[in-house]
């Protein structure tokens, strides 16, 4: 603004450029697809149920997939949370809410036995649990398939049966002290528990984020009921995060023991005469620590399900832990690369139950704004193939991040999927041959116009 000279002919230089390149620039033709008003979710814990009935709510139809006998997943064995007291009857309730839905549809016992075509166009068939094959059209898709308990083969668990796992004193406190008293946990008066067992090492590296205020919240609740009990908990970290930090300052003011130790020492479990003996070393005080305790218990984490073949069925990535993989874990965080699928829960990695209902929402959010178009146009930006100059060589197939180019055998000719096709012009920088091209910056608009600007046509 300075150099209103020097401003105005820049300004012809921009012009001058952009009308070069106008000359070179060729018609792009947009393809327009229907959109399915329906939507496929994959799981029915509390994440694919809050997916679905959210998805109901706002008139989409809805096909509910659970390959248990029951709806509810993991909320049917926790025991309490910090979030919700109760997590059966809250199972129950959303249970009941989707089954009497006359949006959803539910398959009991069923599994997705095919899956096929492109976002707002997918193809499915579901096998139930009578052997049927159901088929299904779904615009959009969203996972939520969930995970587990850990299981770990260390401390002596599945060899002493007083060695169990955070999981089931949660279940032993849920009822207080009418369902402590039946559990094993009954006559323990010493209870020591072990953090990231497990967890945070060579064979499962992330943090489960959720173990710390789970015990912490277990030792709370046993305190509450058994005042005399001396509980220790050793930990690498104590991650409670958040408001939860004010849990585990309560757990100290109780009376509550923290003991520290580090990876290359791990806590030892071993028989005793009385008991079972734990050795730790505190890592604060650099001294071994000798505890006696009636049982201990393990904060194993949470695991990813068995997704490898659900993920190759669905043509979608799992990251290096087994969980999904999400396309952008900043910018989308519920999206997969490919369009019109999304993922929420457990499926996605270890969370609290606040954590997945907002994930469920959020997904079930973004695939309704997808269903909403009626009719999607493909990419101004898609690109195309020079079937004379194409080698056949598929370094754009290997390079596509969306699945959008494939190999045509009959042709020998890598052709593209313009329906999923984002128009990151990837391919056309990888081909060799110049044979991709990608439209509204095909090579010579744009090295006309690299022209004008340093010749100032």
């Amino acid at each position: 603004r300075h150099s209103p000279a020097l401003a105005t002919e820049k300004a012809k230089d921009l012009v001058a450029m952009a009308a070069v390149r106008a000359v070179h620039a060729n018609p792009v033709r947009i393809q327009t697809t229907d959109v399915d008003d329906g939507a496929l979710v994959i799981g029915g814990g509390l994440a694919g149920m809050t997916a679905a009935l959210t998805l109901a709510n706002l008139g989409h139809p809805v096909t509910l997939v659970e390959r248990e006998n029951r709806l509810g997943g993991q909320l049917h064995n926790v025991g309490f949370t910090v979030e919700t007291p109760d997590p059966q009857t809250r199972a129950e309730q959303l249970a009941a809410q989707v089954s009497h839905h006359d949006r959803i549809t539910v398959h009991l016992g069923a599994t997705l036995a095919s899956f096929s075509g492109v976002g707002g166009r997918f193809r499915a068939a579901i096998q139930t649990a009578a052997g049927e094959r159901v088929p299904v059209s779904a615009g959009a898709v969203i996972v939520a398939t969930g995970g587990h308990e850990a299981q770990v083969r260390e401390y002596l668990y599945g060899e002493d049966t007083r060695v169990l796992l955070q999981g089931d004193l949660s279940r032993a406190l849920s009822g207080g002290e009418e369902t402590l008293a039946q559990s094993p946990f009954a006559s323990a008066r010493n209870l020591v528990m072990i953090q990231c067992a497990g967890s945070r090492d060579e064979n499962r590296p992330y943090c489960s984020r959720i173990c710390c205020t789970q015990a912490v919240k277990n030792a709370i609740r046993l305190k509450e009921l058994k005042p005399e009990a001396n509980i220790f908990i050793l930990y690498r970290d104590i991650r409670t995060f958040g408001m939860h930090e004010l849990l585990y300052r309560q757990a100290r003011d109780k009376g509550v023991v923290f003991i520290r130790y580090e990876l290359p020492d791990k806590p030892k479990v071993e028989p005793a005469a009385d008991g079972l003996a734990v050795r730790v070393t505190d890592a604060t005080l650099n001294e071994t620590v000798l505890l006696q305790a009636d049982a201990v218990v393990l904060s194993t984490g949470i695991a990813p399900n068995a997704n490898a073949e659900l993920a190759q069925l669905l043509g979608v990535p799992l990251d290096s832990d087994g969980f999904f993989q999400e396309q952008h874990p900043k910018m989308r965080p519920l999206n997969f690369m490919k369009p019109g699928m999304y993922l929420c829960g457990l499926a996605h990695g270890p969370h609290f139950i606040r954590e997945t209902i907002a994930q469920a929402q959020g997904a079930a959010m973004r695939a309704a704004a997808y269903l909403a178009e009626k009719q999607r146009a493909s990419k101004l930006t898609r690109v195309g193939v020079n079937k004379r100059l194409c080698s056949f060589c598929g370094l754009c197939v290997s390079a596509c991040p969306y699945g959008a180019r494939v190999m045509d055998y009959e042709e020998r000719v890598a052709r593209v999927l313009d329906e999923l096709c984002q128009g990151c012009g990837i391919c056309a920088v990888t081909c060799p041959n110049k044979a991709t091209q990608q439209y509204t910056f095909e090579h010579k608009a744009v090295l006309a116009e690299v022209d004008a600007a340093a010749l100032g046509l």
